[in-house]
């Protein structure tokens, strides 16, 4: 999978994996870590605000499929995608 977006922000550098020459790392600096931290406030905002309005029970039916098909799809592609649990 390519990530071009990513390559190229200071916030998240790559590296080369130590053993997989095929594999890069990527890795936060403290501002993308500042970034993850405010991206995941607001989601966690939206979906209270989706709870209230829709049902949290019915949000959270929503965030296992959603999780299921992030790994499914990372499977796919046989990426090994990090997705973020929580």
């Amino acid at each position: 999978m390519r990530l071009p977006c990513v390559s190229r922000d200071p916030a998240a550098p790559r590296t080369l994996h130590p053993t997989d020459k095929r594999a890069k790392l990527i890795h936060l600096t403290a501002k993308g870590l500042e970034a993850q931290r405010i991206g995941f406030s607001l989601f966690a905002k939206l979906e209270a605000d989706w709870g209230d309005a829709f049902g949290v029970d019915r949000i959270a039916a929503l965030r296992t499929l959603l999780e299921e098909i992030a790994l499914a799809k990372a499977s796919d592609a046989g990426s090994g995608v990090a997705v973020p649990v929580g």
